[in-house]
């Protein structure tokens, strides 16, 4: 559902019209799956979104835009934890190693370093194949930024237009 909806070949509204339509039994899973659609873009970014809920770090931003204090756009983290100035990557291979995609996201990463936000990279794959490790990574991470000051950056959009 998440590629579905992510390649713009159905809409979530759309979904969850027909499963109210039909019989709800034995849905639940398929219900918080298309919630979750509103906030996550793709199954990676749900895997995460299920990682960081098993481990107490949530966060109502996903996919939001963050600016740095003069109003520039730092970027879209997949996830933002805004407590503590913490944005988390799911970056795939297929779409950051490209010599023009992994230029744009080594750009995106020096403005978080150079506006202080603590990141963490993660491979898809890893969520699945390792997501204790993950969830050891992005914990150890949260505590660094919460240790340091709180750079002024600022959440302006929760869903961005355009790619990344």
């Amino acid at each position: 559902m998440a590629n579905a909806a992510q390649q713009g070949l159905c809409d979530p509204q759309h979904l969850e019209r027909e499963l109210k339509q039909g019989n709800t039994h034995g849905t639940s899973h398929l219900r918080q799956l298309l919630a979750d659609l509103h906030e996550v873009r793709s199954v990676a970014e749900q895997d995460a979104l299920n990682l960081s809920r098993s481990i107490g770090l949530t966060t109502k931003y996903w996919n939001a835009t963050i600016e740095g204090p003069d109003g520039t756009v730092l970027g879209r983290p997949d996830a933002w934890f805004d407590d503590v100035a913490l944005a988390w990557e799911i970056d795939s291979r297929q779409f950051h190693l490209d010599p023009k995609s992994y230029a744009r996201t080594l750009e995106r990463n020096t403005r978080y370093a150079t506006a202080g936000i603590v990141l963490v990279q993660t491979l898809p794959a890893r969520l699945r194949t390792d997501p204790q490790r993950v969830a050891n990574e992005l914990l150890k991470a949260h505590q660094a930024a919460e240790a340091r000051p709180r750079p002024p950056v600022r959440v302006t959009s929760r869903r961005p237009p355009g790619p990344r």
